[in-house]
């Protein structure tokens, strides 16, 4: 496998908590610190005060401005507040998906079988070749992916 394959690999298995992190998209709920947070910046971006963010305003959030043609949906050109939910709710399904079934903090081979990428290179991520993905082998292959 080529180290771009492995680089989408690694950034998959961590874009949901990282994009769940950047966008702020508690706000669209207003639950708990983080939503009053994410209120707060969805605010502070919706410049124009009208309750959606346009393609300019979500720039302010880039995160978000990457996929901003994915969360909208009905392709007006802005993501309302529903768009937002919509994509708050696939994050959190996307959030049940994990590789470690048993959140023993390791990736069996069995455990990667449901994700194609991770099933893929799994040999070149087992750096000890024990048949088993560790924290720290997980963290290493993150690394190799940064260096590019």
């Amino acid at each position: 496998m080529t180290s771009r394959n492995l680089r989408t690999t690694i950034a998959a298995m961590f874009a949901v908590s990282a994009i769940a992190l950047g966008l702020g998209v508690h706000a669209a709920e207003g639950k708990g610190e983080h939503g009053k947070h994410g209120a707060d910046r969805l605010k502070q971006v919706d410049k124009d005060g009208d309750g959606k963010l346009s393609r300019d305003e979500a720039a302010a959030m880039p995160r978000l401005a990457k996929q901003f043609d994915q969360v909208d949906t009905d392709k007006d050109g802005f993501l309302s507040k529903d768009e937002l939910h919509a994509m708050r709710a696939k994050q959190g399904e996307n959030r049940q998906a994990r590789p470690d079934t048993d959140r023993d903090g390791n990736i069996t081979r069995a455990e990667a079988e449901r994700f194609p990428k991770l099933k893929d290179n799994f040999d070149k991520i087992d750096a000890n070749k024990d048949g088993v993905i560790s924290k720290d082998e997980m963290k290493a292959a993150h690394e190799r992916k940064k260096q590019g």
